[in-house]
């Protein structure tokens, strides 16, 4: 028998049906208010021409920032609370399986209450930094375009929210042992997102490789929504976007943590020895 792979993707594969019921609801939530479908209205707008530099920056207010939201940003504030309390979760139940071997669901509730509120903390900090980031880009934009418009600007903006993006996915990357160490030795979060750094920094290929795939499944988020306007479509492709990042990233961090502590895994198929 071949020897199994530690990769946290062949985990998420081997216990897929495991993380599915934990995920599937906040993804569904999350797609379907999803902003980054009123960021490709904004986008088609521009491209039909009804985007001008009278009302460049209204466009970019409404489509790259807290504005994106629209009406429904009361089931984005429900999806979040649903995809913290799955991603708290998530992490006991993947720590537990891999420190123990244990794949239950015992005490799951119990301690995916505890972690709930240091979850909530990790996930608003990055919320906070991402929306910051799109906010002084279209204030950037309100100063710039009454004086210069043209369709370089244009690209230009675009890749300052892309390199927002990144930004927020390379902090997603350096601190994504936090959440594990909080359940495995119950640190605080400022104490943890401190050891986190410290131990990603001997794992900066795995943080290119989650900044490039971020990045990359933006873009093809966007394009996506760009192209396809029956909103059904569009919310399950938002969903399925939502799900890839719920059920993975949670893999991802306890599979790291094991890996740059050096822990054994129990989780892990034993191989015959006949």
């Amino acid at each position: 028998m071949s020897k199994p792979s530690k990769k946290a993707l062949a985990y998420y594969f081997r216990n897929f049906f495991h993380i599915l019921p934990f995920v599937i609801i906040p993804a569904a939530i999350l797609g379907f208010a999803s902003p980054a479908i009123n960021s490709a209205d904004t986008i088609n707008s521009y491209l039909a021409g009804n985007v001008t530099q009278t009302n460049f920056v209204d466009s970019l207010f409404g489509g790259f920032s807290l504005l994106r939201y629209g009406n429904y940003w009361w089931i984005t504030v429900i999806g979040i609370l649903f995809a913290v309390l799955s991603i708290s979760s998530l992490i006991y139940k993947i720590n537990r399986h891999m420190q123990l071997g244990l794949n239950n669901n015992s005490h799951i509730v119990r301690n995916a209450i505890r972690g709930f509120l240091p979850t909530l903390l990790f996930v608003a900090l990055l919320w906070f930094v991402s929306e910051l980031l799109n906010f002084l880009v279209v204030g950037l934009m309100y100063f710039i375009v009454p004086n210069v418009y043209n369709t370089a600007l244009v690209v230009v903006c675009m890749l300052l929210f892309l390199l927002a993006d990144a930004f927020v996915a390379y902090l997603v990357s350096v601190f994504v042992c936090t959440l594990p160490a909080v359940h495995s030795e119950r640190f605080s979060v400022n104490v943890a997102m401190s050891y986190s750094i410290r131990l990603m920094h001997q794992e900066w290929r795995s943080v290119v490789r989650i900044v490039a795939t971020y990045v990359i499944s933006r873009i093809v988020i966007l394009t996506l929504c760009c192209v396809v306007t029956q909103w059904y479509w569009r919310w399950v492709i938002c969903a399925v976007y939502y799900y890839m990042w719920l059920s993975f990233l949670p893999c991802f961090a306890c599979r790291t943590y094991f890996r740059v502590n050096h822990d054994e895994r129990c989780d892990l198929p034993q191989r015959s020895v006949y």
